[in-house]
């Protein structure tokens, strides 16, 4: 039969023979097992010991008994700055337990979109006049209330352009939830520091840090660990740099929603404003799930966004948009040409099984990515790597009995999204870009002046 073999190869793909790249090893660390009965009665828990079971052999991984005390906890309480990274494969559910969990540490969190840890969530714990807060409504109904919770930092990307900023920026921890999150420049960043604890979570023995900075692996659901390593703290000195970097990073993307042409980042930003708060959005991989890292801001939808992460991961993406759209939830894909090409038998489905779905198609008739990549400029570059396939979309819509508009104005985008939203089956929404264009305005738009007399 068929054999699978993965290959890890190192970017940016192109020969690299120094032998760095193929000597193993990783710093020891430590593995955590909470005491599982302690998760249904973490308010009345003592000093409960538990065994770890099915010990590792392997000589870099060690197990330490945890000691959970309901006065003080002894993992979290000696660290005065810690940092919180929220990346994919996160639980909707879980995303409360987060939030509160790092409200109560004083944590920023570096949440990927894909975490959904930068939607809104309903709390009565954030002070009313702190300065980085949103304005509150006069509703007494706290549980009806939708509020911003100032400790998620969405814009991140963009400021930490500015490598000055990355050891100021240095915790002394780091607490990882779900997959890494995509920003490459958070992967570097944090590969950089040394002498710091990281601290990942995880139910299973799953590495998800590719950076190999791990020293203790907590073998816990997020709720088990937010439950039971809850700790209150009062400095809120570390995070508010962070608060003032999003404030700044806030205010430089959000001027992409007045950008004259059509451009990926103006598209995410009108979206944010004009979908359901009820919505899910199915976001591709390549440039699109990053601009959405740029533009999809902290705190202003209740939209659900999913993605198909990994190697494979632009495999059966319209398949997946349509399988969302099974629960009859406002649905939209957002992606670029390739992926919705190498998918695009998938909108079969939509027709014999009578499914609704809006895509919004950046079409730069190739993949863009490649343009910020160090493969741009070398030999052969359109035809190895931009891929262009030069296809009408509009033949596709009528093969597959699909709606579609080709707008010419990011002005047109509201309206036709309000048009579609009162139609059913699958609508394509066909926004052509330019692969060079559209990174100069990448450059303009997420260029955030830093001011760093203030974070020191």
């Amino acid at each position: 039969g068929p054999v699978h073999i993965n290959v890890p190869l190192f970017e940016p793909l192109v020969p690299e023979l120094d032998h760095k790249h193929f000597e193993a090893g990783r710093s020891p660390y430590k593995v955590f097992k909470p005491n599982y009965g302690d998760v249904f009665s973490y308010q009345n828990r003592s000093n409960n010991t538990s065994n770890p079971s099915n010990v590792s052999k392997a000589s870099n991984v060690s197990y330490t008994k945890n000691t959970t005390d309901n006065n003080s906890n002894p993992l979290l309480v000696q660290y005065k700055k810690v940092l919180i990274l929220a990346g994919p494969q996160i639980d909707v559910n879980e995303v409360e337990s987060i939030h509160s969990f790092a409200e109560n540490l004083q944590a920023p969190i570096l949440a990927d979109p894909l975490s959904n840890v930068r939607r809104w969530h309903k709390t009565d714990a954030i002070d009313d006049n702190h300065e980085f807060n949103i304005n509150r409504s006069n509703d007494t109904d706290m549980t009806q209330k939708k509020q911003f919770s100032d400790v998620v930092i969405s814009t991140y990307d963009a400021f930490l352009a500015d490598k000055e900023l990355w050891p100021v920026l240095k915790p002394d921890c780091v607490i990882q939830f779900g997959q890494m999150v995509v920003s490459k420049r958070v992967q570097q960043m944090v590969a950089s520091w040394d002498n710091v604890e990281y601290i990942e979570i995880n139910p299973t023995m799953d590495s998800m840090n590719p950076t190999g900075k791990t020293t203790i692996h907590m073998q816990a659901s997020i709720d088990m660990f937010t439950h039971l390593y809850a700790v209150k703290k009062e400095s809120n000195a570390y995070l508010n740099s962070w608060q003032r970097l999003e404030v700044a990073g806030k205010a430089q993307l959000s001027t992409a929603i007045e950008e004259p042409s059509c451009f990926e980042g103006r598209t995410i930003r009108e979206l944010q404003q004009h979908i359901p708060d009820n919505s899910q959005l199915l976001v591709a991989n390549s440039m699109t799930v990053r601009d959405f890292d740029y533009f999809w801001f902290s705190g202003e939808s209740d939209a659900v966004l999913y993605g198909n992460r990994g190697v494979n991961g632009i495999d059966g993406t319209v398949s997946t948009a349509l399988g969302l759209a099974t629960n009859h939830q406002p649905t939209y894909l957002v992606t670029g040409d390739l992926s919705l090409f190498h998918d695009l038998n998938g909108l079969a489905v939509a027709k014999t099984h009578n499914l609704n779905l809006t895509i919004i198609l950046h079409n730069n008739d190739g993949g863009g990515i490649f343009e910020y990549l160090p493969q741009k400029g070398t030999k052969h570059f359109d035809y190895l790597f931009s891929t262009s396939q030069g296809l009408d979309y509009s033949g596709a819509a009528k093969l597959y009995g699909c709606g579609h508009t080709k707008i010419s104005s990011p002005d047109e985008l509201s309206h036709v999204l309000a048009k579609v939203s009162t139609e059913s089956g699958v609508h394509i929404i066909e926004i052509p870009t330019d692969r060079e264009y559209s990174r100069q305005l990448h450059r303009k738009y997420t260029n955030v002046s830093v001011d760093m007399e203030a974070l020191l």
